[in-house]
């Protein structure tokens, strides 16, 4: 389990403990895996941090010094689109996905 900034979350994210509110009422279980709905309504309800599970140690590969998850690629993709939402139609962030991507899928050839 590891504590980790909203600003963070990402889809695809296990809770690893309850959320809470004020008046005690659960909003979210442990165990909840979050889609882009889930992040955005934490992010709303006023959350600064929240627990997540960490990776199992056999689910890692270490590409230059990084621990990098290895998650299907379809689930990886999920995650560029929600960090790129607010992006718009601006031409250098679409270059710096198109590199991103790019990138990502030389890495998944080289190391699976």
């Amino acid at each position: 389990m590891k504590e980790i900034e909203i600003e963070d979350l990402a889809p695809g994210m296990l809770l690893a403990k309850p959320l809470i509110d004020i008046t005690g009422r659960t909003l979210l279980q442990t165990g909840t895996k979050l889609t882009a709905r889930y992040v955005s309504l934490i992010k709303s309800w006023g959350f600064d941090r929240v627990a997540v599970e960490a990776a199992d140690e056999e689910e890692q590969i270490t590409i230059v010094g990084y621990q990098v998850l290895a998650r299907p690629w379809e689930e990886i993709m999920v995650e560029l689109d929600y960090r790129f939402r607010t992006a718009g139609d601006s031409p250098a962030a679409a270059e710096l996905k198109r590199a991103i991507v790019a990138h990502m899928r030389e890495l998944k050839a080289r190391y699976g």
